[in-house]
């Protein structure tokens, strides 16, 4: 695939990168490399890059793009293991941080790796496939109440039991065709779709552990951002975007007290700086470019 993914937001957040005036930078989910391509066509600035991701395929896709300039260390591992990886490879303290908690297209159009409902292909959902579980693995061992459960929490999806009930009825599946027909069958036409992408979605998060790499990956990037440095977050599901807010809300608070308390005896100092009070979306315009940016918010922090 020539025609790479196309970063969501990707001048507000190389603009908030350079702002900073520094010169070391992280992406945590680094894909094609998108971001780090448009920072250094911004800048003459000489940088010091590092990318991390778990998918080896997109850890070739970036190391060609990115082959041509210096100072780029890209990583093969999962972002949930920030802490361990930056030990690892003696990574710096850094002026910025970026963390795209979404999926890129070119796994949503890999029929091969069975994330999407779209394309017929294996159950298998894995980031990494170092990994030993795929979804198929899920779908065909775990409990009927388990699944439901699942899909409940991590796809938001009201049909998530008798979804369940009809996955077990029709065990074993190894197709996303054979799931797929199970949602038609279960969920009324207005519905259908939305549940579609649902079930893939409660599948994929719960499968790869996004939701705890997320909150790992952003009290690692606390620690390794010096001050000034901003860390910047784009999420795609309001489970994501809630984790985030909490994350920036709780470090840029002034006093942890319990709220019982008449004075402040913590004398806590922020360490963070919210610098937008207010989420940022993508405009129509990019939206129409880039269909899958139309749900992305972003929020960045400053470390203090």
């Amino acid at each position: 695939m020539t025609d790479f993914h196309q970063p969501v937001l990707v001048e507000t957040v190389t603009d908030y990168l350079l702002d900073t005036k520094g010169d070391k930078f992280l992406d945590l989910t680094l894909g094609s490399g998108g971001y780090f391509i448009r920072l250094l066509q911004k800048t003459k600035k000489k940088l010091t890059l590092y990318g991390i991701d778990r998918d080896p395929e997109a850890i070739k896709r970036a190391t060609s793009r990115l082959s041509p300039f210096e100072n780029v260390n890209i990583i093969y591992g999962n972002h949930s293991d920030l802490e361990m990886i930056a030990q690892e490879e003696k990574i710096p303290g850094l002026d910025g941080i970026i963390g795209d908690w979404g999926i890129s297209r070119e796994l949503l159009e890999n029929p091969d790796r069975g994330f999407a409902h779209k394309f017929e292909g294996p159950l298998d959902m894995r980031y990494s496939p170092d990994d030993p579980t795929t979804a198929a693995d899920l779908l065909n061992t775990l409990p009927q109440d388990d699944l439901a459960a699942i899909i409940k929490k991590y796809g938001e999806e009201r049909f998530a039991k008798p979804i369940a009930r009809e996955i077990v009825k029709n065990r074993p599946l190894t197709k996303s065709s054979e799931l797929s027909s199970i949602v038609h069958k279960v969920c009324p036409g207005k519905y259908e779709i939305k549940s579609l992408s649902r079930v893939y979605m409660a599948l994929r998060v719960f499968l790869n552990e996004e939701l705890d790499a997320i909150d790992n990956a952003m009290a690692a990037a606390l620690k390794l951002l010096r001050v000034g440095g901003v860390l910047i977050c784009l999420s795609y599901d309001s489970t994501e975007d809630k984790k985030v807010k909490r994350f920036f809300s709780h470090w840029s608070k002034k006093c942890h007290c319990p709220p019982e308390f008449p004075v402040c005896v913590c004398y806590t100092k922020p360490k963070l700086l919210v610098l937008t009070p207010k989420v940022i979306t993508p405009g129509e315009a990019e939206i129409g470019e880039n269909p899958y940016a139309r749900s992305a918010k972003l929020r960045a922090a400053k470390k203090m």
